[in-house]
């Protein structure tokens, strides 16, 4: 089984690939091919390549919040430091305002 490559075996075209596939997942062969500066079947090699290992994964879609229904998001921690059934019916109570 041949090792996974390490982040110093990405040369500079592995690295803009990844760039520009970072803030547009959807950009054709060829115009990433053109924005590196290479072939087009350089890229789709690359690309292949940079999946086959794991470098990248997942082609990820942002949804805006505001238009599914959810005008604002957030994650909160709370620690608790007496447990008790009134204090947790009432943070409940509180949540589902």
């Amino acid at each position: 089984m041949k090792p996974e490559p390490t982040s110093h075996e990405l040369d500079a075209v592995d690295r803009a690939l990844l760039y520009h596939l970072q803030r547009d997942a959807d950009l054709t062969i060829q115009h990433l091919a053109d924005l590196v500066g290479a072939s087009a079947s350089s890229v789709q090699r690359r690309i292949r390549r940079l999946v086959d290992t794991k470098t990248a994964s997942h082609r990820r879609v942002h949804v805006d919040p505001r238009r599914v229904g959810f005008p604002l998001s957030f994650v909160a921690g709370l620690q608790i430091e007496r447990k008790t059934e009134a204090l947790y019916a009432r943070l409940k109570q509180w949540m589902d305002e």
